[in-house]
């Protein structure tokens, strides 16, 4: 059942770039809001003046855009309602809960003196001795809040029903409480979410590699297999299930089903899982998404045939993982100076042929001679031609395949060689061949 009352909110600070951590739990509020036909925010934290940026707040709209995410009404900036923040310390210290320190700043007293309890919806009932915990200040010299007490007032003003956020934050509730107790306010309904570990088991941090939203998206993840992936760092909907829409995760979230345990970043599943979905992606749509990717390595890509691109895409669409892999597996048809894998060479092309058949050299020109004599230089000719030397030699597919493949593309791993071959064209594939005869053929390994 649905509740359309439900108001959340996700509130980054614009200090720096958005951590993949901020990414989970802004998608956590928003499939909860969206399950639930409730409404979704964005607030902007910005009371930090020393290190809140224009830059970091940009790099926050643009990469929530770009993973799909979209907000109810226009976002919110704590550094605009500073008056709003005023009011309310303004009545707290009227009550004689709150009192002016030195230098200007404005400090909340501490007279809460029961056990402050609150039950968590995945931790269940949460307390806290409040005699531990000393005044705190609640608006700095500078004359802005800070984060303790402005969140409070936005959240109430804002009519915010759920706090899912980080348990880290967990800490911070008792002060929270109180702040909400001071004003007559309802505590909202408070969510603290599993941190994410890195494969180490500890805290995710720069040292595990990329952290940010935009360091995965310049490494060529897609925004929706990264939201896949993060849904079920914490959450599951039940029945072993990993590859799923954002329709069937907004459909299946609810927080009950929200882990109490810290879950693991698997660099090698969210490979697996980047993969299915440039798999299960219609080739048009990758191709547009592989475009900046092929401009980084340095290739005009307004210069290649749309057609070929197009075929290329299709035939390795099952053999990249990141839109960054592509171009270095393609690269053989884009640079004709090619690198060859040494192991490669000497185990294909630097060995005598299959006994009672003509050495790899021999054989290989005799490719040359039936790839010039195509007319048609289609996959199916190619595939004819091939087969009637594999026959003429009386050798296995891949005593043919191999030396071919080395030779045109530097590495004894490719695509079919019959599509390879096409897509290289007639002229380029014969000198490759005759080049890598004149290189290395005829050479014998030596150990």
């Amino acid at each position: 059942m649905t509740n359309s009352s439900v108001r959340v909110r996700f509130a980054p600070s614009p200090t720096g770039h958005l951590h993949i951590g901020g990414v989970r739990t802004a998608l956590y509020n928003w499939l909860f809001a969206r399950n639930n036909g409730g409404k979704f925010f964005l607030r902007i934290e910005d009371t930090d003046r020393v290190r809140s940026t224009q830059e970091s707040t940009d790099v926050i709209f643009e990469n929530m855009e770009w993973l799909g995410f979209d907000w109810d009404e226009e976002p919110r900036y704590q550094s605009n309602r500073l008056g709003i923040y005023d009011k309310y310390i303004d009545k707290l210290m009227k009550d004689g809960l709150a009192f002016e320190v030195e230098g200007g700043a404005v400090s909340f007293k501490v007279k809460e003196k029961a056990p402050l309890v609150f039950d968590d919806a995945v931790h269940g009932k949460i307390s806290f001795d409040p005699t531990l915990i000393d005044d705190f200040i609640i608006r700095k010299a500078d004359g802005f809040p800070t984060y303790n007490f402005a969140c409070v007032i936005d959240d109430v003003e804002m009519g915010i029903t759920h706090v899912i956020r980080g348990d880290d934050h967990t800490s911070n509730t008792p002060r929270q409480q109180m702040v909400y107790n001071g004003i007559g306010a309802k505590l909202p309904v408070f969510a603290h979410i599993p941190m994410i570990l890195g494969e180490d088991g500890t805290r995710l941090s720069k040292r595990h590699g990329a952290t940010s939203v935009a360091d995965y998206r310049n490494r060529g993840y897609l925004p929706e297999a990264l939201l896949n992936f993060l849904a079920l760092l914490g959450w599951s909907p039940g029945h072993d299930e990993e590859l799923l829409s954002i329709k069937d995760m907004i459909e299946k979230f609810s927080l009950d089903r929200v882990n109490k345990t810290s879950a693991r970043f698997d660099n090698t599943k969210l490979d697996w899982m980047n993969g299915q979905y440039i798999m299960d992606a219609k080739v048009d749509s990758i191709t547009e998404s592989l475009k900046p990717f092929i401009e980084d390595a340095g290739i005009d890509h307004k210069l290649l045939d749309k057609d070929w691109l197009h075929k290329l895409v299709e035939l390795y669409q099952d053999r990249f993982k990141t839109l960054k892999e592509f171009p270095l597996k393609t690269a053989f048809f884009f640079n004709d100076d090619i690198q060859f894998n040494e192991k490669a060479v000497k185990k294909f092309l630097q060995k005598d042929a299959p006994p009672g058949t003509e050495q790899i050299g021999v054989i290989l020109e005799d490719v040359c001679s039936e790839l010039s004599g195509i007319a048609d230089f289609s996959v199916d000719a190619i595939e004819a031609s091939l087969r009637a030397l594999i026959k003429k030699y009386n050798i296995g597919f891949g005593k043919l395949a191999q030396p071919v493949r080395v030779a045109v593309s530097g590495d004894s791993v490719s695509a079919s060689i019959f599509e390879t071959l096409e897509l290289l064209g007639k002229e380029k594939s014969i000198t490759r061949i005759r080049h890598a005869v004149k290189t290395f053929c005829g050479q014998r390994e030596t150990n």
